[in-house]
């Protein structure tokens, strides 16, 4: 899929597009871009995973997009892209920046905004997380590929894979020695896995297995000129 990934960041990149920036609860500058299909669309706020970057992560979203009457507004989650943050925490506080997004996007566009939340992999569990907290009803729906159920259970895996110690290093769990520089377990979340939205009936289709992602991308990526 190399050749499609490039082909979708060029054409994003020659799309006509506005960057925003908003700070952080914790002072962060992160930063967006927005592509307009049509004044007074339902906007994807969309954030990309782990280590990633809108401009890769979510190549082809926009085309997407578009091909839905949708507009898009594609996040560099903290860490990521050109916003600020030197630490990762798979959604605890990345989560609260997709609050964030929210008042801005309301905010910013009007109070009649529609709102979709988009996530892939830690983005998904990002939106998942945001999902759990109080919304207003401009967010219509909420859009996850490819989430995990728990942060703590997601760190250990990758402390493992680092060949890292997850339970024990000098007497101590790596989670307290995280905490004691970059507080964050504390937060009070509700894991992926048990995020209800209450007063809402969300849509959701598990059999669409991609094709029509992928069908909406390549109508879109035909009709648009690559430079």
């Amino acid at each position: 899929y190399r050749a499609s990934m490039e082909n979708w960041i060029r054409e994003a990149r020659a799309m006509a597009h506005e960057e925003f920036y908003i700070t952080s609860f914790d002072g962060l500058t992160l930063h967006g871009n927005f592509y307009e299909y049509a004044p007074g669309a339902p906007i994807e706020l969309m954030f990309h995973g782990y280590r990633g970057s809108a401009e890769r992560d979510l190549c082809g979203g926009v085309q997407r997009c578009f091909a839905l009457g949708r507009s898009a507004l594609v996040v560099d989650q903290r860490c990521g892209g050109t916003s600020e943050g030197n630490v990762i925490t798979f959604g605890i506080k990345e989560h609260r920046d997709c609050l964030s997004w929210v008042d801005f996007a309301v905010g910013h566009f009007g109070s009649d905004v529609k709102l979709i939340l988009t996530g892939m992999s830690m983005g998904a569990s990002t939106v998942l997380m945001a999902g759990g907290r109080e919304l207003p009803e401009n967010v219509i729906g909420i859009l996850a590929d490819c989430g995990y159920s728990s942060a703590k259970d997601i760190i250990k895996t990758v402390i493992r894979q680092m060949g890292i110690p997850a339970e024990n290093v000098n007497g101590r769990t790596i989670f307290a020695q995280v905490e004691k520089k970059n507080p964050f377990s504390g937060e009070k979340f509700k894991p992926a896995a048990e995020i209800y939205v209450s007063n809402k009936e969300w849509k959701v289709n598990r059999q669409d297995n991609g094709e029509n992602v992928s069908r909406a991308c390549q109508r879109s990526s035909r009709s648009t000129d690559a430079p």
